[in-house]
């Protein structure tokens, strides 16, 4: 069971700036300890998107490699975030899911023994997907706990997924 950790001020801050405007928005947040506590979080912004619509959002070259650097540095998970545009319950894209079949397993190999979490907010609810080993299928997140609150995830992927798998 994966918890993830948050202030009050965080969760706000990250909801306030990932729903700026009428484009997709990313930010990494650093989580530390057992269970995950966010230390520190990156927006994602300027020339760190080359592409960003209501639905899609592209990072420049340099983005990952810098993200799985400072979770390195700081001994912290990866916590991946963005934003959908819309007030439908939250779920990850086919394109999201692409995006993370290729990505996960390299940040998994870069950072073993680490959690890697992905969160896709919409306007209203959540949902995140977690990876505990490489090459391994995801996982629920159990909850957002902010400032002792849970919060917890739609789970619409992970339902999707399993269904496909049957």
């Amino acid at each position: 069971m994966t918890r993830l950790f948050m202030t009050g001020e965080q969760w706000d801050d990250l909801n306030d700036r990932l729903f700026q405007g009428d484009v997709e928005h990313a930010a990494f947040l650093y989580a530390v300890g057992d269970p995950l506590a966010v230390i520190e979080t990156e927006f994602i912004v300027g020339d760190d998107v080359t592409y960003g619509l209501p639905y899609h959002i592209t990072l420049s070259d340099d983005v990952r490699p810098r993200v799985i650097k400072r979770a390195w540095d700081a001994c912290a998970s990866l916590v991946e975030v963005h934003s959908h545009r819309t007030r439908r319950a939250a779920t990850f894209s086919p394109t999201d899911l692409d995006g993370l079949g290729d990505f996960v397993p390299h940040v998994m190999w870069r950072l073993p023994g680490r959690p890697y979490i992905a969160v896709v907010l919409a306007e209203g609810s959540f949902d995140a997907l977690v990876w505990t080993v490489r090459h391994g299928p995801p996982q629920s997140l159990d909850a957002v706990i902010v400032d002792g609150l849970r919060v917890t995830p739609t789970n619409r992927t992970l339902t999707h997924l399993e269904g496909e798998s049957r």
